[in-house]
């Protein structure tokens, strides 16, 4: 056994993440956390497989992969861009919104994206924002988030109502840039 050191969150009394050292195997608090964030993982696998789908369709017209695999890319990456703006447009305007703490928005600014090969890596670069998202009543009471409309899940519920949509953006991009 190993003792792991939850980081605090400001303005909560959630014992597991508070300043206390709390007894526990590395592998129980991985695997805790990893069950808590599984819709987020199931929803992006779902969204991947649909979006290679569209591509795949979105391309089937040419018949010679090798010469439009540049294009297929460069639509790709604009459509993941298009996508990842989406989302994060979303999580402004439609509940749950992405919490704001009392002294400004640290992790509605932390919020960053950038290319990386084959997509977009997009995230939060706080290094609490996964405790914030996955602040769900229970195990962790009532939470007072201080912005009308916030909550836990605002990314993953912001992907699950766009989960239809970002296939579409990529493979349309992709086919703007093959034709």
């Amino acid at each position: 056994m190993s003792v792991v050191k939850y980081k605090y969150i400001p303005g909560t009394k959630v014992p597991s993440m508070g300043t206390k050292r709390v007894v526990q195997t590395e592998a129980a608090a991985r695997a805790g956390f990893r069950a808590r964030t599984q819709g987020m993982t199931d929803t992006l696998k779902s969204i991947n497989v649909e979006t290679a789908r569209a591509i795949a369709k979105a391309a089937s017209p040419v018949r010679d992969f090798a010469t439009i695999w540049k294009a297929i890319e460069e639509g790709a990456l604009v459509g993941y861009i298009e996508s990842v703006k989406l989302i994060r447009r979303d999580m402004d305007k439609t509940p749950p919104l992405i919490p704001v703490s009392a002294g400004g928005g640290t992790l509605r600014s932390s919020w960053f994206a950038r290319p990386i090969v084959n997509g977009v890596l997009a995230g939060f670069s706080a290094d609490y924002a996964p405790y914030v998202h996955e602040m769900t009543s229970p195990p962790y009471g009532v939470v007072k988030w201080t912005r009308p409309g916030s909550g836990p899940k605002f990314l993953e519920e912001a992907l699950k109502r766009n989960a239809q949509i970002i296939p579409g953006i990529v493979a349309k991009h992709v086919k703007a840039k093959i034709v």
